[in-house]
């Protein structure tokens, strides 16, 4: 499937599954065929121990469910967590934060001028002279 991020799970019944993570929730893969859909806003909470991977899951019926899926590895269940932590966050943000108004930005190194610098900064160099001549 095209922009699904699959992961090989056993579900409660220790039958083969793939959960794939999307923009709209986690579905959930049985023989190529979706045999379970979670979306996003309905999924509470997303944690794992060990190599077991949970889901608490609202219902429609404001009930809510608790989903167990065992993963290969202990490191396959914690990078399936890191991997839907990270699409959740990203699909349910509306929209961005203002930028940060400091100039004290994470990306740059800045200090205040000392004083012999300030006199530089503020200090405006006049524009060259220079004679133009048409291009040949």
């Amino acid at each position: 499937m095209y922009g699904v991020d699959l992961h090989p799970v056993l579900g409660e019944d220790s039958v083969e599954y793939f959960l794939g993570l999307t923009p709209s929730g986690i579905i959930l893969l049985r023989n190529k065929t979706k045999v379970g859909n979670y979306y996003w806003p309905r999924i509470n909470k997303i944690y794992y121990k060990g190599r077991y991977f949970m889901l608490r899951v609202s219902e429609k019926n404001s009930e809510e469910r608790t989903h167990g899926f065992e993963t290969p590895s202990k490191g396959a269940c914690r990078h399936l967590w890191k991997c839907c932590l990270e699409h959740q966050a990203f699909f349910r943000l509306m929209a961005t934060g203002p930028p940060p108004l400091s100039p004290y930005s994470r990306f740059r190194s800045y200090s205040p001028p000392s004083g012999s610098e300030k006199h530089t900064v503020i200090r405006r160099n006049p524009p060259p002279i220079f004679q133009r001549t048409p291009s040949r």
